[in-house]
């Protein structure tokens, strides 16, 4: 009896492992996971994973099973000594159903794209259908320094309904911060992940890079909160989450109410495209000088969860006017 139950704590154990958790400290890529592709164009160096291809025109890749789709977190770190363009750029393929990631008929992907025309570029992810690639989000450029070279770290989280959402950190950090998502289910299957590396410039056969990767069973228990409201004028405030939150909800002037008679907004408009701030125009003017205090009701993140009801309220107050004989104190001295 007590085998049996040490066996079943030992397999729920496992269980609970990360799907893949590879960063190459046993200083290779053929075991424990073992990757397949140009094994002959990556060698580790460093415990880093680094391509060593051919010094011509070359598309190398990299790829070692994995059945996690949804519900689902991915994190990586990508290092390139050279700034990517449409010519030269790394692919990171989240979900594949065929091995060999160079392959396109009855391709049916995911993956994210670094490399535009601009120094200031940031993700795309793709959907590939065979031969056909669908850009279904660009994500906002990103400054980085220098501009010369890219060192990130990328955290992709997707749910079971499809909601993809991803964050980066521009400084190869943890300090991750919200780029933007979608909602897209068009493949809820996988069975490899990888990369994918292209270049046309020669001197590029060595300068990708990467580490830590992570998959990992993920779910959302963490409910998006109000994190503040800013007044912008009389009858507009700005109204920011800590998440992104479905359009319908989001926008619905009844979930919105402010209190000393100002009531709800007669319009609601986004701000920006990352999903997590909105316009309030108000019918009813905000009083100069007399805080007043916004509610949040009725608002569920893409997983379901209501904003935390401890996280629903925020201040609002729009500062008074000066007015001719009024006094104004801007400092106060102390004498001893």
């Amino acid at each position: 009896m007590r085998k049996t139950l040490l066996f079943l704590l030992l397999l729920c154990t496992k269980l609970t492992f990360a799907q893949l958790n590879d960063n190459f400290s046993d200083g290779d890529f053929t075991n424990n996971p073992a990757w397949g592709g140009s094994t002959a164009s990556f060698q580790v160096i460093d415990g880093v994973l680094t391509s060593n291809g051919p010094q011509s025109t070359s598309t190398l890749y990299l790829s070692t099973p994995n059945s996690l789709a949804g519900n689902t977190a991915w994190e990586f770190l990508v290092n390139l000594a050279f700034d990517p363009s449409t010519t030269n750029y790394p692919r990171i393929y989240l979900i594949s159903n065929q091995e060999d990631l160079s392959a396109t008929t009855g391709k049916q992907a995911y993956y994210l794209q670094l490399g535009s025309s601009t120094s200031a570029e940031n993700f795309s992810l793709v959907r590939q259908n065979g031969t056909m690639l669908t850009t279904i989000l660009a994500l906002p450029d990103k400054t980085r320094s220098p501009v010369s070279s890219v060192n990130v770290r990328v955290r992709v989280e997707r749910t079971v309904t499809g909601r993809w959402a991803i964050y980066t950190d521009f400084t190869g950090g943890r300090n991750f911060t919200y780029d933007g998502g979608i909602t897209d289910n068009t493949y809820t299957n996988t069975s490899y992940f990888g990369v994918y590396c292209r270049y046309s410039t020669a001197s590029r056969y060595n300068m990708f890079k990467f580490d830590d990767f992570k998959i990992e069973p993920y779910v959302d228990v963490t409910a998006p909160k109000l994190t503040n409201a800013t007044v912008l004028s009389p009858t507009s405030v700005q109204v920011n989450f800590s998440e992104p939150m479905p359009d319908a909800l989001i926008l619905d002037v009844n979930n919105y109410n402010i209190n000393n008679g100002i009531g709800k907004p007669s319009q609601v408009q986004l701000n920006g495209t990352a999903g997590n701030s909105v316009i309030l125009t108000l019918a009813n003017p905000i009083v100069a000088s007399v805080e007043s205090i916004l509610t949040v009701s009725n608002v569920t993140d893409y997983t379901g969860l209501v904003v935390d009801p401890n996280a629903n309220t925020a201040p609002i107050l729009l500062p008074g006017t000066i007015e001719p004989n009024d006094i104004l104190i801007s400092e106060i001295y102390f004498l001893t």
